[in-house]
């Protein structure tokens, strides 16, 4: 299975859990940096040994595919340079995108081999402050792949 596949099979199975998060919008980086940061430092301290995502363009409420604008993508540097500057040991993320019922889906992977946990804010930024660490804990059971 690639992991368009398990993406959607993700999406279809309408479970957010411990290492998967759906969003109907990306993030606005510009103003709201902190709700970035904070998400994939939780995910990067989470153990569970899978890669994370994060994946926008489906719904909040019902987690129907409302897809996103391909120019509220910023460009992986963005968020890779953000993440440098705001969190220590560094992150490793990808950035990828697909389309499904011709609506487009965008999604963060945060890789299972990031291993140097504890991930720290290192500098301050909105709510997040410096010395804080986040964990993603999920409260629903999402099926292995």
């Amino acid at each position: 299975m690639d992991e368009k596949e398990l993406l959607i099979k993700y999406i279809e199975s309408e479970n957010e859990c411990e290492w998967i998060d759906f969003k109907e919008k990306f993030y606005v980086i510009k103003h709201k940096k902190d709700d970035f940061i904070k998400d994939i430092v939780s995910f990067a301290n989470n153990l569970k040994a899978k890669d994370k995502y994060i994946i926008f363009g489906v719904e909040d409420e019902n987690h129907g595919i409302c897809g996103i604008s391909t120019d509220t993508i910023p460009d992986i540097s963005i968020l890779e340079n953000l993440l440098v500057e705001k969190v220590e040991p560094q992150i490793t993320i990808s950035l990828g995108s697909f389309f499904i019922y011709n609506k487009l889906i965008a999604f963060i992977k945060i890789p299972y081999n990031n291993e140097n946990r504890p991930y720290i804010i290192k500098n301050e930024c909105g709510a997040v402050k410096q010395g804080d660490i986040y964990i993603r804990k999920g409260i629903h059971q999402c099926q292995s792949n």
